[in-house]
C-alpha cells in the first residue's frame, strides 16, 4: 500500500524577498525605503501578516547588527550602564560626614582669617610706640644740631633756600613744594606752632626734618587748604603712621582754649600726637589707647605723659568715660574713638 506523502508547499519567495530587503534597510538606513512600504507622511496603513513578519525580521536584523558592532567587551557592561543611569539621581547629594568635613574646613579658614587680622592690628598698635620714639629722637637730634626746633627754626632758608616772599611770610609758606627743599623760617620763639604762623610752622617742621635727613620722605611744608588753615594731607604734609588711617603731628601745646583737653593735664610743652585721618581725628579704640598708655605711662588719659581727650571733646569724642579728672578710657566701647598725645621733654 502506497503511503501518500503530504504536499510540500514551496516557500513564498515574496516573503523571503521582503525579509532580505528589510534587513538591508536596517543595516543601511540612508538608502531609500522599499517602494511597497508606506511613507512616513502617509496616513495609518493596515499591515498584512506578511508585512508585519517582514518588519519583525528587519528589527531582529538591526539588533544582530548592533550586537556585532558594539565595542563593549562584555555583556555586563550593559548592566553597568543601566545601573549608572538609574543611580544618577543619588549622585547629586553629600553625606553627613562630607558636610561635616566641609563645615570644619570652613570654620578653620574663618578662624585663621580672624586670627590673622587680630595679629596684624596688634602689630599696628605696637608700632605706635616705636614710631613715637623714632620721631622724638629725630626732633631731639635736630634741636642739638641746629640749636632750634624744626618748624620754628629762624634760619632754615640759610640751609635749604627760600621758597619765596620774605622767607618767613605767608607767601613763602604757600610756595613750598614737596619736590624742592626750599623752605621758610619760623619765628624762633622756641615753640613750634605757637606763633602767627602756627599751622604753617607745624607743617614746616616735617619738611625741616626731612631736609636734615632725619626722617624718610619728602614733605610740602604747607597746609592742604588756604594759608593759615589746618588741612592735613597724609604722606604729603604730615607723616603716615603704620596704624591704619593714622598720622603724626608735632607742636607746642599750651592748653589755652583747648576745651577738649583735661585741665589736670601737663601742658606748656611740645607733644607728638597720633591722629586719625577722619572727621573725629580718631585712630584707636579706647582699649588700644589704654594698652599703649599702660605700657609706657600710667594708664590714665588725664595725667602723665600719654593723654587723650574729654568725653565731650569735638575730636576724640567718647574716648573717655567723662570730663572729670577721674575719667578713664572707655574700654568697653569697640569703636575707633581715640587720639593720643605724647608729651615730650621740651
Amino acid at each position: 500500500m502506497t503511503t501518500r506523502q503530504p504536499a510540500i508547499t514551496p516557500p513564498d519567495k515574496s516573503i523571503h524577498s521582503n525579509g532580505l530587503s528589510m534587513i538591508r534597510q536596517a543595516m543601511n538606513p540612508v538608502s531609500s525605503p522599499p517602494s511597497h512600504m508606506p511613507s512616513a507622511h502617509a496616513g495609518r496603513v493596515h499591515l498584512s501578516h506578511r508585512e508585519r513578519s517582514s518588519r519583525r525580521s528587519a528589527s531582529v536584523g538591526g539588533r544582530v547588527r548592533a550586537s556585532l558592532t558594539d565595542p563593549s567587551p562584555h555583556p555586563a557592561s550593559a548592566l553597568s550602564m543601566l545601573t549608572a543611569t538609574e543611580g544618577r539621581g543619588n549622585a547629586a547629594g553629600f553625606s553627613l560626614i562630607e558636610l561635616a568635613i566641609v563645615l570644619v574646613i570652613l570654620g578653620l579658614l574663618v578662624g585663621g582669617i580672624l586670627s590673622g587680622q587680630a595679629m596684624i592690628r596688634a602689630s599696628e598698635v605696637r608700632s605706635v610706640i616705636s614710631e613715637k620714639e623714632k620721631y622724638e629722637t629725630a626732633i631731639n637730634y635736630f634741636k642739638e644740631k641746629y640749636d632750634s626746633l624744626p618748624g620754628d627754626m629762624p634760619d632754615a632758608t640759610a640751609f635749604w633756600g627760600s621758597a619765596g616772599g620774605t622767607g618767613s611770610d605767608a607767601t613763602c609758606f604757600m610756595n613750598q613744594t614737596a619736590t624742592s627743599p626750599a623752605t621758610c623760617n619760623g619765628n624762633g620763639n622756641g615753640q613750634t606752632g605757637n606763633s602767627a604762623f602756627g599751622y604753617d610752622e607745624r607743617f614746616a617742621s616735617w619738611k625741616h626734618l626731612a631736609n636734615a635727613g632725619l626722617i624718610e620722605g619728602n614733605y610740602s611744608g604747607k597746609t592742604g587748604g588756604t594759608q593759615g588753615s589746618y588741612v592735613q594731607q597724609v604722606g604729603t604734609n604730615v607723616p603716615r603712621a603704620t596704624i591704619r588711617n593714622g598720622f603724626f603731628d608735632f607742636w607746642y601745646e599750651d592748653g589755652n582754649g583747648a576745651s577738649g583737653t583735661f585741665a589736670a593735664s601737663k601742658w606748656n610743652r611740645h607733644v607728638l600726637t597720633l591722629y586719625g585721618d577722619n572727621s573725629s581725628y580718631s585712630a584707636l579704640k579706647p582699649e588700644e589707647a589704654w594698652k599703649i598708655d599702660t605700657k609706657i605711662d600710667d594708664s590714665s588719659p588725664v595725667y602723665g605723659n600719654v593723654m587723650s581727650t574729654k568725653k565731650t571733646s569735638t575730636v576724640g569724642t567718647d574716648c573717655t568715660t567723662s570730663d572729670a579728672a577721674s575719667a578713664a578710657y572707655a574700654v568697653t566701647d569697640s569703636r575707633m574713638l581715640c587720639l593720643l598725645q605724647f608729651a615730650l621733654s621740651f
